[in-house]
């Protein structure tokens, strides 16, 4: 969490992403997205 000079508010880095309201850890989606971008095409070019 993170505070903004004065603010008293905590944020996370989540806040304002599709990400915020998610059960999952964000670890869980980041590896899925990085399996998802590394996987090879699923038909040839």
């Amino acid at each position: 969490m993170s505070n903004i000079h004065n603010c008293l508010e905590q944020f996370t880095v989540t806040v304002g992403t599709l990400f915020e309201r998610s059960k999952m850890p964000l670890s869980t989606w980041l590896m899925a997205t990085y399996l998802i971008c590394a996987s090879k095409p699923a038909l040839p070019r």
